[in-house]
């Protein structure tokens, strides 16, 4: 009996588009949890600055995706919604960021294609 697949098979296991979905979920909860050092390694290296001083400043209260991911050769658009606040000032504040994800081809990952989201 053969296999038919409605809708371009989108969805079965171990496919790229379903370890896009993992990793941009597990991002955005190491963001959730202010794992910064966790967070880095789902940024490309060469677009990250992560200056974790500064980062010790903001407490991210919610990330949530607006737009999923959906790959298209070896890249990605997603939104997400970022609410965090200043441990200084107890105000919550919100960002919306357009998100590239791109794919490693030699290591097998997705990775951002920016530095972390501008927290001010």
């Amino acid at each position: 009996m053969g296999l038919i697949c409605l809708g371009g098979c989108v969805g079965l296991p171990g496919t790229r588009a379903d370890e896009l979905d993992n990793t941009a979920r597990t991002y955005l909860k190491a963001l959730r949890w202010g794992s910064y050092e966790s967070v880095a390694v789902f940024h490309h290296p060469s677009k990250l600055h992560l200056d974790a001083d500064y980062f010790a400043q903001f407490k991210v209260v919610s990330a949530e995706l607006l737009q999923p991911p959906v790959p298209e050769e070896g890249r990605a658009q997603q939104i997400v919604e970022i609410a965090y606040m200043r441990t200084d000032q107890q105000r919550i504040r919100s960002l919306k960021v357009q998100q590239t994800w791109v794919y490693d081809s030699t290591r097998k990952i997705w990775l951002l294609d920016a530095d972390l989201p501008p927290m001010h």
